[in-house]
């Protein structure tokens, strides 16, 4: 054997035990990729800290961000992504695209894939109000992260001035407080706003127990039907109605326009307001008054049976190692922990998903300095589970919203009746579930 081949073959032995001596430290570390929409400095600036934090005590994984103009684009193109091999890990999403993310194909439930010890760090912990939205034929799907439900806000010194002195909890208490408040007013723009959403109407039929489909919300089969013209939904048209004909339902002019009838109440142009309790921080900082809140108002007669946890879930994709799944689910976890929910909630406004994160606001006295929040904590807690309170699974979802927030807009802009509103908006999703 030449000189050469000796040199040769030394090398490859000298590589070959480097390779098996190597330590596993020196190995790739585990790349996750979180797909979240958030672009705001505090959510996305939150998100980016805790990141930072994981990567530096979590030798062995390294998590990055990315995001997306909205939850739909979000799922749209993780499944793109999908296609193309290249998935994020976890993908936040909210529950209006349910169907569309268990139908894709591309998402594993949270349950398949969670360690025997990540799952049992969750269970007796995670509230079961934000849960019932993400399951789905008895599988939990998605890890609850940014959580919130609508809520009332009103102006204290406005009600203090006419005689009032508590939030109206039913349809007749807040006509009856628009009445007085309104009385010789000509500086409001309206007694009580709210962005023209669909969501919102669900919200409203939850609190009366009902469902917007048939086969349990289309949770126990494919929904067929629209419940258009239910007794719930004409109890809530008929009092949108009567505000509207009163002139004290306060509009922007644009359809679904949160923004707009936020920045009125905020503004001190209307008494009332319903929003998501996630703009609370918002509402409090921009608001030059006094901000009180309450439960959302239900029809009078009914028993609250609570709201529909809004926001969005952190959804696991497919295509992925287990040692990544791991990491992933940790990282989720890590996330959404006692101690980071408890921040995130006093950053944003969003409900931590553990009894415990509340347990240690509750600690902390926060609740005592900002009863506004822990009112917010209370009308979620209230919530019974059941197939109106999980919300509707539908395919198209925001298209239905749509059509519900046309009939509304009927009213406002056209005077139509509410009965004829919603039975323009039945042919309508008529025609919307025979194209599925």
């Amino acid at each position: 054997m030449n000189n050469r081949h000796r040199i040769t073959t030394a090398v490859l032995v000298l590589l070959l035990g480097l390779l098996i001596i190597a330590p596993a430290s020196a190995q790739r570390d585990v790349a996750i990729i979180f797909s979240h929409v958030f672009t705001d400095r505090v959510r996305s600036g939150f998100i980016d800290d805790l990141i930072a934090e994981y990567n530096a005590t979590h030798s062995g994984v390294t998590v990055t961000a990315q995001t997306a103009n909205n939850y739909e684009d979000n799922l749209n193109g993780a499944v793109l992504a999908s296609l193309q091999g290249g998935a994020p890990h976890i993908v936040q999403v909210s529950g209006d695209y349910l169907w569309e993310a268990v139908d894709s194909n591309i998402c594993v439930p949270l349950q398949d894939i969670a360690s025997r010890e990540q799952f049992a760090s969750l269970r007796g912990d995670i509230l079961a109000q934000t849960t019932i939205r993400y399951t789905f034929n008895d599988t939990l799907w998605a890890l609850p992260f940014n959580t919130s439900s609508p809520i009332l806000y009103y102006n204290v010194d406005i009600f203090a001035e006419a005689g009032l002195s508590s939030s109206p909890e039913t349809f007749d208490e807040v006509t009856a407080a628009c009445a007085v408040i309104m009385n010789g007013r000509r500086s409001l723009d309206g007694c009580i706003s709210w962005g023209v959403s669909g969501w919102y109407v669900e919200q409203w039929l939850a609190e009366q127990g009902a469902t917007l489909l048939n086969n349990n919300n289309g949770r126990s089969g494919d929904a067929t039907l629209v419940l258009m013209t239910s007794d719930a939904m004409q109890n809530t048209f008929r009092w949108w109605g009567q505000l509207i004909n009163q002139g004290w339902f306060a509009y922007t002019g644009r359809t679904a326009d949160l923004t707009g009838s936020l920045e009125a109440f905020a503004s001190g142009r209307v008494a009332m307001h319903i929003s998501s309790s996630s703009n609370l921080p918002i509402v409090m900082d921009q608001a030059g008054f006094n901000v009180g809140t309450g439960f959302l108002p239900i029809p009078d007669g009914t028993q609250r049976n609570g709201v529909i946890a809004g926001g969005a879930g952190l959804w696991f994709t497919s295509g992925h190692s287990d040692a990544e799944y791991q990491a992933a689910v940790d990282f989720g976890l890590y996330l959404t922990s006692t101690a980071n929910g408890a921040a995130w909630h006093r950053a944003t406004g969003d409900f931590p998903i553990r009894e415990s994160a509340i347990g240690q606001l509750q600690d902390d006295g926060w609740f005592d300095r900002n009863p506004a929040y822990r009112l917010a904590f209370d009308q979620l807690l209230n919530t019974q589970a059941s197939a109106a309170t999980a919300g509707a699974a539908l395919a198209n979802l925001p298209d239905l919203y749509a059509i519900i927030e046309a009939a509304a807009q009927s009213m406002i802009e056209n005077g139509v009746a509410p009965q004829d509103a919603l039975l323009q908006a039945l042919d309508r999703a008529g025609q919307l579930m025979a194209r599925r």
